[in-house]
């Protein structure tokens, strides 16, 4: 096809020729880059409406990046990008575009912004979605010049499009505090919303002034950006707000509960689909929408347990260990984690992590298994999710000394069976298998914490105490001094009071607890094992008194749930 036959067809079939030139242009790059120059010519404003419809499907092909070229040459980039027939995004894709054939067509266009905000008729809409077009091209790695000026500009809308922009750019606390000293709400807003995703302790004392503001949407963006950054204060402002006086607070509230996606409000925000504000039920019912979606995104469940150190104390003081398909252990942020008391949720709460430690040598120290169901190996088994790859166990096992009449092979100097990985430390805790004993508690603990006989990694003890366990004299003081020259913890099940085996753990800095019934043994022993690991204290005053405690774990991509055990010990 000829030159002006193709321009002829393209002004009969309302461009559709250009779209299958820019589709085509690998195959004849040479022929493809000469039509569509003499479609530009022939007909400026029927080559622009059509390149609008190819520049909605954005690409980062040759001919997509050609007829950018092109639209720049004409000088019609300005025109394109402030076009509504192009979407947000789309504007942002061709500008990144013509950022890759020219690097000043940002600064170029900032110019030409700042000239049409001079007075010339543009109106203030457009002139913001082109610098919002601008700063999210360049990335906010780069504000440009003009722009900065726009600060100073008489619209307090534009004002305050420029304040975010190089508020994302500068992030200078000073310059931050200035402006969330202004009047207009929208400016302190933007100011607030540029510092989303920053953290420093300036960058959170501003964010927290901030949330205290008297506008709805200045409070909201702080209290969004609190909770992003995993402070659990936000947790309980955005609680508040939920029945502020004001529906603008309402709304504002569902809003920022709908950003975070947090199942916790679910009730809450039930509550406010009846409120007699049309704006707070319609923020609400996208708010659910946005947790539903978000609880969609949560493709991998990990594992969690929780239990109540305080008992009945006030506040409240919970214990949650978490792990992933792996036994690792996660890093959360205080507001992924959530609790509730029967069936309200905590909003004000404090949690404390614990790092987790490097790889660990467990000695777990347990009777032979009496029968099945043996209390000791039950537990064992239920600890295997919890395994971390890099860490070594150990199987330390000693004869009861009541134990019925028969052939027990007992060799004080055997080597211990170590494992690693999930299925040999499976294998530890099979009643099955053929052991080497050690004649009894005492002596499997001397092996436990010779340092000849460990595996590598910091040493800690699980013992396992069944009834009659006797002690002899100074053991406790003895075995303390071998826990100390290894650097050991030892932490100890019983289900007999125990007191040498109380001060030989207290002594080694570990923890003693007592078992009513061998049902209370695989909890504890649970416990004792969790205890060693990273974990998150999490301490409230609860909003009722409940035994029922639910925990709940909820990331970007997990969650997981449970009920904190209340043991009642004696």
């Amino acid at each position: 096809m000829g030159t002006c036959a193709a321009s002829d067809a393209f002004a009969e079939n309302g461009g559709t020729p250009l779209l299958a030139l820019v589709r085509d242009f690998d195959k004849e790059p040479g022929k493809a880059r000469v039509l569509i120059r003499d479609l530009a010519s022939r007909d400026r404003e029927a080559f622009y409406a059509a390149a609008l419809n190819v520049l909605k499907t954005p690409g980062d092909t040759r001919g997509y990046r050609h007829l950018v070229s092109v639209l720049m040459g004409r000088d019609l980039l300005l025109q394109a990008l402030c076009d509504r027939a192009l979407g947000r995004q789309e504007a942002v894709a061709l500008l990144r575009a013509a950022l890759r054939i020219d690097s000043l067509a940002d600064i170029n266009l900032a110019n030409a912004l700042a000239s049409s905000a001079g007075g010339n008729g543009t109106p203030a809409h457009e002139l913001a979605r082109l610098m919002e077009i601008i700063g999210e091209a360049s990335g906010h790695s780069r504000v440009p010049p003009a722009l900065r000026h726009m600060v100073r500009h008489p619209d307090p809308y534009l004002r305050s499009k420029a304040v975010l922009l190089i508020g994302r750019d500068n992030r200078s606390a000073a310059w931050l505090q200035n402006r969330l000293a202004e009047a207009d709400p929208r400016i302190r807003a933007n100011a607030v919303e540029s510092l989303w995703g920053f953290d420093s302790g300036e960058a959170r004392d501003l964010l927290r002034t901030a949330s205290q503001d008297p506008n709805n949407r200045v409070a909201g963006n702080a209290v969004l950006a609190l909770y992003r950054l995993g402070e659990a204060s936000a947790v309980a402002q955005a609680a508040r707000m939920a029945i502020h006086a004001s529906p603008l607070f309402r709304a504002s509230a569902a809003w920022v509960i709908g950003e975070a996606g947090d199942p916790r409000f679910k009730e809450t925000l039930a509550r406010m689909l009846g409120d007699p504000s049309q704006m707070v039920r319609k923020r609400a019912i996208a708010a659910l929408q946005r947790i539903k979606a978000a609880r969609a995104r949560q493709t991998r469940e990990w594992r969690a347990a929780a239990w109540l150190e305080s008992g009945s104390a006030m506040p409240r003081r919970v214990e949650v260990a978490v792990a992933d398909e792996e036994g690792r252990q996660p890093v959360l942020l205080p507001t992924e984690v959530a609790l509730a008391e029967g069936s309200l949720p905590v909003t004000e709460y404090a949690v404390e992590a614990r790092p987790a430690p490097d790889a660990l040598s467990v000695a777990f120290v347990f009777p032979e298994a009496t029968g099945p169901g043996a209390p000791f190996n039950t537990a064992g088994r239920a600890l295997l999710p919890w395994k971390r790859p890099f860490d070594s166990w150990w199987a330390v096992p000693y004869l009861l000394e009541q134990a019925p009449g028969g052939t027990r092979v007992s060799l004080r100097d055997a080597a211990a069976p170590v494992a690693t990985g999930k299925d040999a430390a499976r294998n530890l805790f099979d009643e099955s298998l053929e052991r080497v004993y050690f004649p009894d508690l005492w002596s499997a603990m001397e092996r436990a914490l010779d340092p000849q006989c460990a595996p590598p990694g910091g040493r800690r003890l699980v013992v396992f105490a069944g009834r009659g366990m006797g002690l002899p004299p100074l053991a406790a003081e003895a075995l303390a001094a071998s826990a100390a020259a290894c650097a050991a913890s030892i932490h100890a099940v019983s289900l007999d009071p125990n007191p040498p085996l109380e001060e030989l753990c207290r002594l080694a800095g570990g923890r003693f607890e007592l078992a009513r019934t061998e049902g209370e043994v695989p909890p504890l022993v649970q416990r004792a094992y969790l205890r060693l690991l990273g974990r998150y204290s999490v301490t409230y005053s609860p909003p009722i008194t409940s035994d029922s405690i639910r925990v709940r774990i909820q990331t970007a991509i997990a969650w997981a749930e449970c009920q904190a055990a209340q043991i009642k010990l004696l």
